[in-house]
């Protein structure tokens, strides 16, 4: 009976550890963004962290939930200056990698990549909006804001695809017509994030080899590995900072994923060479109008 007791009793000290940890990132976050939050104190902070860690641990001792990714927050516990943008970009992480972990055991690999597809989306979406540029920017964001809702010609190359699309967005009967058009680079940049995950997923497919008990490519943990790399992409420095302003980066990026895609499923399905070519026809003719990359990238 003590063994089991001290065996059950370690089995919750990683779980309790990890919600400390979490919790104390939570405080921190909410101090840092929210001045007159009340965790901007000792003992309010203390219990919130302790709580944090008592649900985690009875969470623990209830189910078979992975809560090791609540450590990440410990980076930004630790982090010698105010970065409440680093605390709830690591807070939202944990907390969505414990979340892909549960469901992970509970979904087929086929519909868990599904779940992982759209929990990414929504991850580097909320992240997205919660920093959307509010109102007009500067240089090239100026122009493409003052330019789409009124269908007229950006600098060379015009980038027509952009500025069609910035109008429609510039319809939305939400915000301000500036955060509309800057709502256009969300969007695509979201869709480059996803893109990029399946892209790895396919890849790994065909690199991996294949399991003979379950029949698949890859293990189940290949697709958490795939959003792992195409958050740390969606979430870098210079690509976020593309899909909060009106800027035609993250649409040129949305592109070469979808070339990407449509190279990898030709190698797969042996498809000839005039067929990709003319699959490959809507995706690089849009993007040739705006911007010579697309045309180097695609020779």
């Amino acid at each position: 009976m003590r063994l089991l007791a001290v065996a059950s009793f370690q089995r919750a000290l990683v779980p309790l550890a990890a919600g400390i940890i979490w919790g104390l990132g939570l405080a921190r976050a909410l101090a840092e963004s929210f001045p007159a939050s009340p965790t901007f104190y000792f003992w309010p902070t203390f219990f919130l962290a302790l709580g944090v860690g008592i649900l985690a641990a009875v969470g623990a001792r209830r189910s078979t939930v992975n809560f090791s990714p609540l450590f990440l927050p410990a980076v930004y516990v630790l982090w010698p200056g105010v970065a409440p943008r680093v605390g709830w970009t690591l807070l939202l992480g944990g907390l969505v990698l414990a979340v892909l972990f549960y469901l992970q055991e509970r979904f087929s690999p086929r519909r868990f990549e599904w779940w992982v597809a759209g929990v990414l989306a929504l991850t580097t979406g909320g992240l997205y909006l919660r920093t959307l540029g509010p109102a007009v920017g500067q240089a090239d964001t100026f122009e493409f804001q003052v330019v789409a809702p009124t269908l007229g010609v950006a600098h060379p190359t015009g980038y027509p695809l952009y500025i069609l699309s910035g109008k429609l967005f510039s319809l939305l009967p939400i915000g301000n017509v500036a955060w509309r058009v800057n709502l256009t680079s969300t969007v695509f940049a979201v869709g480059a994030t996803v893109l990029l995950y399946g892209l790895v997923l396919r890849i790994a497919y065909h690199v991996l080899p294949l399991n003979s008990g379950t029949g698949q490519h890859a293990p189940r943990n290949t697709s958490l590995v795939a959003a792992l790399a195409a958050l740390a992409y969606g979430l870098s420095r210079v690509f976020w900072s593309q899909a909060v302003v009106a800027e035609v980066y993250a649409l040129h990026n949305l592109f070469v994923a979808i070339v990407l895609w449509l190279l990898v499923r030709m190698l797969e399905q042996k498809t000839n060479i005039f067929t990709f070519y003319s699959l490959l026809l809507p995706p690089f003719g849009a993007p040739l109008l705006e911007e010579s990359f697309c045309t180097l990238f695609s020779i």
